[in-house]
């Protein structure tokens, strides 16, 4: 703290849904939505029924309680004991948009007056120690700088929307004309973004290292990537060391005591837990040695004939060291989720520590539906580990509303030498919801096929259970001969045509599109990958495919003569074939008036 600013946290208070919870007798308790956050009632107040009818309320007693939706403590909000006079029973829900209060009317249920909520009085749950948790209590307003509801506020041009204010919370800085500075501590004592305020240490306040999770508390909750024996010993950190070719080639074991299971088809039983914190591998190496190490390592999927797989994954791993943010999209069933995992698994990450897999669902409406300690991981860039987020069905939520920051974290990292790397997965059918190109912008995206035959195939990771690369390949110098003649070819009649048929500006390349197809396609170059790995071909067919013609969108009498430019420059190139498929696609939606890469 230095000058004369002065420190407070910035803590917003976002809207939830509010919820009916009842119960009769000793059956289980049920709720029913009475207030959507996204109501707009909520903006000025007022009264409007909800469908409580539906359970068709039996006379005699009843309990209920409003309580929030996710994310927010029900600790300590206690049922009301009620007795329906009259059946069907109708209620209706009142806000109080200034002192942001809800409560309960009916006529034919009793006391329901007493059923009130106020969102200025709930507690996250997160925020809430375990020996501390009791009533809800209301937060001091005199300790920090308070905001009424801050969802992010978001410009929706058409298809495409831009978040012009974020609502995290963190440090808010104002001028202060008193000589010394003061520091205002976050109301639930937490630390924003930028870490807590400083205190003196003591030995009562000094950090003590973090505990290793044991078999009794496991870190792991989905399934253990990569896991020592329990009674090993965590290694101590070391600096990268100079990556000889011979010996990466004959690596392919882990080190002595070390193992690797996952599950999936025909796994066995669960691995046990991660017993150690894993040492911070190397985040990067040089690209030969890295083409040199992955070659040995596929050499086994190979031979099980899983060449399809060797490219879905180093095709991957060359997008991962290029932008941190990758979408994985294709037909369900396709292994997009198998893809990532067996990329964190052969970069030695654990489960719980160093990867971590996020469900998404439907309702998610901001971060906090992302569970806290991941969330917390975001920020945790200082221990030298890699760590990497698999958003399973990304687009089951606006990926808008819940990741934009950690997305901002994403793109501060240096361009290339990521530690903090995400991968998410979409379906493309035609019940899923296409990602924005704001989204679309800022990942990597690489189409997986659906698999071939119908023969049952070996589980890759078990396939290459117990091997590890040392890191992703360093970025490579960019030549003067950025993108590659094909990809250049097609770049150029991109921007021609657009410029010619005057059509919109969106449907060009972005800067970051440039800038990572110049970086991937340096890096493959100063890999020297073997062609068994990822062909020529390959590379430019996901390039092109995936960084520039997810843009060729919107409606026909906009796309038509781009399509049109497109087949004529990719006629002569039928290698290319997931460029060939999109733009038969688009040639066949052109007839509908309208053109989507999504379906």
């Amino acid at each position: 703290m230095q000058g004369n600013l002065a420190e407070a946290t910035f803590i917003g208070t976002p809207v939830t849904d509010i919820y009916f919870a009842w119960k009769q007798r000793s059956a289980q308790e049920e709720e029913i939505l009475a207030l959507d956050r996204d109501d707009p009632l909520l903006d000025h107040g007022g009264v409007h029924p909800f469908a409580a009818t539906i359970p068709n309320f039996n006379l005699g007693p009843l309990e209920g309680r409003l309580v929030p939706g996710p994310g927010y403590s029900r600790i300590g909000i206690k049922p009301v004991r009620m007795s329906v006079r009259k059946a069907p029973a109708e209620l209706s829900i009142s806000w109080d948009a200034k002192s942001r209060e809800a409560r309960v009317r009916s006529e034919q249920i009793s006391k329901t007056g007493q059923l009130h909520l106020a969102l200025h009085h709930l507690v996250l749950e997160e925020d809430e120690a375990p020996e501390t948790r009791s009533l809800p209590k209301p937060v001091p307003v005199s300790v920090g700088l308070w905001s009424d509801a801050a969802p992010d506020v978001i410009i929706d041009l058409g298809m495409s929307k831009t978040v012009v204010l974020a609502a995290d919370s963190g440090p808010f800085l104002w001028a202060s004309d008193e000589s010394a500075p003061r520091v205002f501590p976050s109301a639930d004592n937490t630390a924003g973004p930028h870490g807590p305020p400083e205190t003196p240490e003591t030995p009562e306040t000094r950090e003590t290292p973090e505990s290793p999770p044991t078999p009794e508390a496991p870190a792991a909750r989905h399934h253990v990537l990569v896991t020592r024996a329990p009674d090993e010993a965590p290694p101590a950190p070391q600096a990268p060391e100079p990556v000889d070719r011979a010996e990466v080639a004959s690596r392919g074991s882990p080190p002595a005591g070390g193992h690797a299971q996952t599950h999936g088809r025909g796994a066995a039983t669960p691995p046990p837990q991660v017993a150690a914190k894993p040492e911070p591998p190397a985040v990067h190496v040089e690209p030969e040695a890295f083409g040199t190490a992955l070659l040995a390592l596929v050499q086994p999927l190979v031979k099980e004939g899983l060449v399809d797989t060797v490219a879905d994954l180093t095709m991957l791993l060359l997008a991962l060291s290029t932008r941190p943010f990758v979408l994985l999209a294709g037909p369900p069933g396709s292994g997009k989720s198998s893809l990532a995992r067996l990329a964190a698994q052969i970069l030695g990450l654990f489960e719980g520590t160093t990867y971590h897999e996020i469900t998404v669902q439907p309702h998610w409406k901001s971060q906090r539906h992302v569970e806290a300690e991941v969330r917390a991981s975001w920020t945790r860039t200082s221990d030298g580990h890699r760590r990497l987020y698999l958003f399973d069905e990304i687009n089951l939520a606006s990926p808008e509303s819940y990741l934009m920051p950690f997305l901002r974290l994403l793109d501060k990292q240096p361009h290339g030498r990521a530690a903090m790397l995400a991968c998410g997965t979409l379906n493309i059918d035609d019940s899923s919801r296409p990602p924005s190109p704001t989204i679309i912008d800022r990942a990597f995206f690489i189409e997986i096929d659906a698999p071939k035959g119908l023969e049952a195939m070996p589980n890759p990771a078990e396939v290459v259970a117990g091997a590890r690369l040392d890191g992703l390949p360093a970025p490579a110098p960019l030549a003067r001969r950025s993108l590659s003649p094909r990809v250049g070819a097609v770049v150029e009649v991109l921007q021609q045509t657009v410029e010619k048929e005057r059509l919109r500006q969106d449907l060009l390349p972005s800067r970051r599109d440039l800038i990572d197809l110049a970086h991937l396609t340096a890096t493959y170059e100063s890999c020297a990958l073997n062609p068994s790995l990822l062909s020529l071909d390959d590379l430019e067919d996901h390039l092109v495919a995936g960084r520039l013609l997810t843009k060729i969108a919107g409606a026909a009498e906009q796309v038509e003569p781009l399509v049109r430019a497109l087949e004529q420059v990719l006629s002569t190139h039928p290698r290319l074939r997931r460029c060939q498929r999109r733009l038969a696609v688009a040639r066949a939606q052109l007839r509908l008036g309208f053109v989507s890469p999504w379906q």
